[in-house]
């Protein structure tokens, strides 16, 4: 089963202390006053749809992941670019064979949780868990061209070291 994740993007400089992964979202506000004060291993983004095309773009809001809630995001291979039956840009990633049952588990336990998953210091999606993740295939689909350009680049930088 291919997991799909639409893109409803965010980015924070705060965030490039964060593991790439998917993290479980705490809270989310319409301003960042309204989320403080933060817990331990807190961290605020701005969901801010960076990646996504303008026509497509929400308000801008706040999210609270916490860094100990979460999956690292450890590829197994090279991000595959692809497009999907309407030509838009999507990209497909696999997670390292150690990386499938704590994946699993994770979904498994927050069904019906939104997440978030953070690439590169920048949260690129959130998504409602609406089933398990099994496999640890996933799919980025309704970025720009740029966008998952940027996605793409920053995941093979990342995987290159």
């Amino acid at each position: 089963m291919v997991f799909i994740f639409t893109m409803t993007n965010c980015s924070l400089a705060e965030a490039k202390a964060l593991t790439d992964g998917l993290y479980l979202i705490q809270r989310e506000a319409d301003a960042q006053k309204d989320l403080e004060p933060l817990r331990n291993a807190e961290h605020v983004l701005i969901n801010d749809y960076e990646f996504l095309s303008p026509a497509e773009r929400g308000k801008i809001t706040y999210v609270v992941v916490n860094k100990e809630s979460f999956i690292p995001i450890i590829l197994k291979e090279r991000p595959v670019k692809e497009t999907d039956e309407k030509g838009k840009p999507k990209l497909s990633i696999s997670l390292a064979d150690d990386q499938v049952a704590p994946l699993e588990r994770f979904t498994r336990e927050n069904v019906m949780k939104n997440v978030a998953i953070v690439i590169g210091g920048k949260v690129v999606t959130t998504h409602k868990i609406r089933v398990p993740i099994v496999g640890g295939k996933m799919q980025i689909t309704r970025c720009t061209d740029q966008g998952c350009e940027a996605l793409y680049t920053e995941l093979i930088k990342r995987d290159s070291k």
